[in-house]
C-alpha cells in the first residue's frame, strides 16, 4: 500500500514539470499578443496625431491660398502636405505584425489588396480601350461603299486594268483624292477610256493602309453601312 502511494506521488511529480511548461508557454504567448496589441494601439494613436497635425497644416495653407496668396511655394506646400496625409493613412498598414503561441509572423496588409485592385482596374480599362479602338476602326472602314473600295483596292495593285469613265467613277476618284487616298493631277483630264487607269491615278500610302486595315477588319461577306456586302462589288458603276 505504501509502495503504491509512493509510485503515484512520483508519477504526479513527473507530470508537474510538463504542465508547468505548457502554462509558461501559454503565458508567454499571451504576453506577446498583449505586447503586439499595445504596439498596434500606440501606432494607431501616433498615426492619428500625425493626421490631425497634417490636417491642421493643410487647412491653414488652403485658407491662406483663398486669401489671395497664390505663389508657387504655397501651392507646392499644399501638395506636399496632402501627399504626407496620404502616406500617413497607409504607412501603418504596409505590414501587420501578429504574435501568438507559435511566434511572430509578418504579413502584408491592405496595400497588397489595393495594389491588386488597382492593377485589375488598369487591365480592365486597357481592355475597354482596345475594344473601343477596334470598334472605331471597324466603323471607320465601313463608311466606304464596297464599289468604291473595290476600285481603290484595284489601284493598290498598281495595275487597275481597262476602264471607262462614268459619272460615278469620276465622283469616287474625286472623293478618294480629297481624302488623300490617291494622287491625280486632274480628274477631269483623265481620258474617258484607256487600257489601264493606274497610268493616270496612283494610290498613296494612306490609301494602301486603308485597304489593308479594311481587309483585316472586314472579311468577305460582312455587311457594310451602305447595305452592300464585302466581296460583291460592281465596278465602274454609273449614276
Amino acid at each position: 500500500m505504501c509502495g503504491s502511494s509512493i509510485a503515484a506521488g512520483g508519477e504526479r511529480s513527473r507530470l508537474h514539470p510538463e504542465r508547468a511548461a505548457n502554462v509558461t508557454f501559454f503565458l508567454r504567448g499571451e504576453a506577446m499578443q498583449g505586447a503586439s496589441n499595445r504596439l498596434d494601439l500606440a501606432a494607431e494613436w501616433r498615426t492619428l496625431a500625425l493626421l490631425i497635425i497634417l490636417s491642421v497644416i493643410e487647412l491653414l495653407l488652403v485658407l491662406r491660398l483663398f486669401t489671395g496668396a497664390t505663389d508657387g511655394p504655397l501651392i507646392g506646400a499644399i501638395v506636399i502636405v496632402a501627399v504626407l496625409i496620404l502616406v500617413a493613412t497607409t504607412a501603418e498598414r504596409v505590414r501587420k505584425l501578429s504574435a501568438g503561441p507559435t511566434g511572430i509572423s509578418t504579413e502584408l496588409d491592405t496595400i497588397r489588396e489595393v495594389a491588386k485592385n488597382a492593377e485589375d482596374v488598369a487591365h480592365h480599362a486597357r481592355d475597354q480601350l482596345e475594344e473601343t479602338n477596334r470598334k472605331v476602326q471597324r466603323l471607320f472602314v465601313m463608311t466606304m461603299a464596297e464599289p468604291m473600295f473595290h476600285n481603290l483596292k484595284k489601284l493598290s495593285t498598281d495595275h487597275f486594268g481597262p476602264y471607262e469613265m462614268s459619272l460615278g467613277l469620276e465622283r469616287e476618284l474625286r472623293y478618294l483624292r480629297d481624302v488623300g487616298y490617291i494622287r491625280v493631277p486632274s480628274v477631269g483630264a483623265i481620258p474617258k477610256r484607256d487600257d489601264d487607269l493606274s497610268k493616270h491615278v496612283r494610290i498613296t500610302a494612306a490609301g494602301r493602309d486603308f485597304v489593308q486595315l479594311r481587309e483585316e477588319l472586314l472579311p468577305p461577306g460582312t455587311q457594310t453601312m451602305s447595305g452592300g456586302t464585302i466581296g460583291q462589288a460592281r465596278l465602274n458603276r454609273a449614276d
